[in-house]
């Protein structure tokens, strides 16, 4: 079977190539500059978000199948349930779920205020964490019940990430990296690091987090 790779930046252009020759297949040319991009996981479509508040999904010959149109830019995308759901989040913090097969709106999930800035998927892709400034909630794909909540008063939320077994999950944020139970919501075990030269205390920039098994990092669990 063909390898293919999937390339894109904040301009018009996301790029389909041969991965093994090199050979440019297709541009995906829907928006006015991509934010966002991820591949299904079968490996049968691709997905993009832009600065135009608009999503698009694609098959395999780079033909435009479904547009998604939410209603502020787009910060994160999630496919869930095997490909059957994507998951939107928008600069407004509003999160939303879409039919990939038919494109249309699911279900908003929570108020739509404050609710997503990013995603983390389970890797049974039945549930979804998502992270906004001062809180993290895990929602099943299905039904978009929040079977989790996680408040702060004082870290900003700044990236989430789900452990391979889905059993565990990870935040970072005002300078700590919380490792909490999924079951429970309990805290496992809390990091804290030193703020970086000419950085204030508990007030990074970003952050990037994913788990690993063994010695080996898992590309899955990233936030």
């Amino acid at each position: 079977d063909e390898c293919r790779l999937l390339t894109w930046g904040r301009d018009p252009f996301a790029t389909v190539w041969n991965a093994l020759t090199g050979e440019e297949l297709c541009d995906l040319t829907e928006h006015a500059a991509i934010t966002v991009a991820r591949v299904f996981p079968d490996g049968s479509r691709v997905v993009t978000g832009g600065f135009d508040s608009r999503t698009v999904i694609w098959d395999a010959s780079c033909s435009a199948l479904h547009t998604l149109v939410d209603e502020h830019w787009v910060t994160d995308i999630a496919v869930l349930e095997g490909g059957a759901i994507v998951a939107t989040a928008t600069a407004s913090g509003r999160a939303t779920l879409w039919s990939a097969r038919t494109g249309r709106l699911l279900r908003s999930l929570g108020s739509g205020v404050g609710v997503s800035h990013g995603f983390a998927v389970f890797p049974q892709g039945d549930r979804l964490a998502s992270f906004h400034a001062t809180s993290v909630v895990i929602w099943n794909a299905s039904s978009g019940e929040a079977l989790l909540r996680i408040r702060s008063a004082s870290t900003l939320f700044q990236g989430v990430a789900v452990s391979p077994g889905g059993d565990i999950f990870a935040t970072c944020g005002g300078g700590e990296v919380v490792v909490w139970d999924v079951a429970s919501g309990s805290r496992l075990a809390t990091f804290r690091d030193a703020p970086a030269k000419g950085q204030r205390p508990g007030h990074p920039s970003s952050c990037i987090l994913t788990f690993g098994v063994g010695s080996a990092l898992d590309p899955r669990g990233f936030g």
